[in-house]
């Protein structure tokens, strides 16, 4: 992986950032950077890392 790519979990406005393909009925897209992105926030960078979902611990 070149040194100059984003981290994990990071967003940047590069063009690896970029949507490439969107498949909203099955809940998933893929990034210019290969990285596939699904409808419940998490990933997998495409090494094949799986990146969770960060949800906000909502208090009541």
């Amino acid at each position: 992986m070149p040194s100059e790519a984003p981290p994990s979990g990071k967003t940047s406005d590069t063009e690896e950032d970029q949507l490439v393909s969107f498949f909203p009925e099955q809940g998933w897209g893929q990034l210019a950077s290969g990285t596939l992105v699904f409808g419940d926030g998490s990933q997998m960078d495409p090494d094949g890392t799986i990146v969770p979902p960060v949800y906000e611990r909502v208090t009541w």
